[in-house]
């Protein structure tokens, strides 16, 4: 009777850990975004404009349309960066390169840890804002110090986030305002698999 209960408190808590990793961080998500950096040649402030689309774990498609169309898109076992041609008829070019283990997509893999702290980071809670204070090892990882995440109420969840403020090692800062945010979406199988247009130089 007692190793019964033991395996029960065991399966409970065990459900209740997943579970809690799982609060914040959906399954898969898609957000349209505007980010805002400062140039590193100019030191202008400039915008881009895009969407993300993400599953976890470490999948994502990230594609900017404005100023200049990029695309990224990654798995856990490859990575492809696609810039399009500037002028009708030139070549695009394509990156292809095994999946590191860092990037945006480790940093969303992250936060199924939830907004409380853990190993992997410190969590501060103030008001629409929760500041997330990366460990050493984690800061070697994805090369960001600290992220601000805030929302648009007091409801820390995943679809009312509108900014993400992020610091990076050389201390230079992103500033990432979602909106559209759709949650839990069937992506396809192998969606997250860049497939080269037509007229596209390759490089492995």
């Amino acid at each position: 009777m007692k190793t019964c209960r033991l395996l029960i408190f065991i399966v409970f808590t065990y459900s209740n850990l997943v579970s809690a990793k799982s609060t914040f961080l959906p399954k898969t998500f898609m957000t349209k975004f505007t980010q805002e950096y400062k140039s590193a040649l100019k030191g202008k402030k400039r915008k881009s404009h895009g969407v993300i689309e993400y599953a976890y774990p470490s999948k994502i498609r990230f594609e900017i349309d404005k100023p200049d169309k990029l695309i990224y898109v990654s798995n856990n076992k490859t990575s492809w960066y696609y810039t399009a041609p500037f002028m009708e008829g030139e070549p695009g070019t394509l990156s292809v390169r095994k999946s590191k283990k860092n990037g945006l997509h480790k940093f969303f893999d992250s936060l199924r840890n939830g907004l409380k702290s853990n190993k992997l980071y410190k969590v501060i809670n103030k008001g629409k804002m929760s500041t997330i204070k990366f460990s050493k090892k984690m800061i070697k990882e994805l090369d960001i110090i600290e992220a601000h995440f805030i929302f648009t109420g007091k409801n820390r969840n995943f679809s009312s986030l509108s900014k993400i403020l992020m610091t990076y090692s050389d201390h230079h800062k992103i500033k990432m305002d979602f909106t559209s945010i759709k949650v839990n979406l069937p992506f396809k199988k192998g969606y997250f698999v860049f497939k080269a247009p037509k007229n596209t130089r390759v490089n492995h």
